[in-house]
């Protein structure tokens, strides 16, 4: 979910770009990330609990939205010089860099996190 959590490990959070933001700017991905989990560990101790876990549903709704979004920016891997970002020249290649990432971008990756903590209610997740 949100590429921070998946269901069946509570407590674990994976960190990096897989299913999240790709920036020119790593820290900015992984302090926007740190936030995110900090707000999440923090929202367990408020309401007693000691685990958080993605939902078998929080994590379907972003694999949805993942395929949903996954095509958005293929015209500009596709026109790029070949290298390491578009697979040297085969945009198309399901191994290449952007292969796993959030592809309607940083900008709207970061709302979407933004989002999800105003909302409050931890949806997607349980807390026990």
């Amino acid at each position: 979910m949100h590429g921070l959590q998946t269901e069946g490990f509570p407590n674990a959070f994976f960190m990096g770009f897989n299913q999240g933001a790709v920036t020119v700017n790593i820290p900015q991905t992984l302090n926007e990330q740190a936030v995110q989990i900090a707000y999440m560990l923090d929202q367990v101790r408020a309401r007693g609990g000691s685990r958080i876990e993605a939902t078998p549903e929080g994590e379907q709704a972003w694999v949805d939205e993942m395929i949903d979004k996954a095509r958005l920016g293929a015209k500009f891997r596709a026109e790029c010089t070949p290298g390491y970002y578009n697979n040297e020249g085969v945009a198309d290649n399901p191994n290449g860099f952007f292969s796993a990432n959030y592809g309607a971008g940083p900008v709207r990756f970061f709302e979407i996190l933004s989002d999800w903590r105003e909302q409050g209610d931890l949806e997607g997740c349980t807390v026990t």
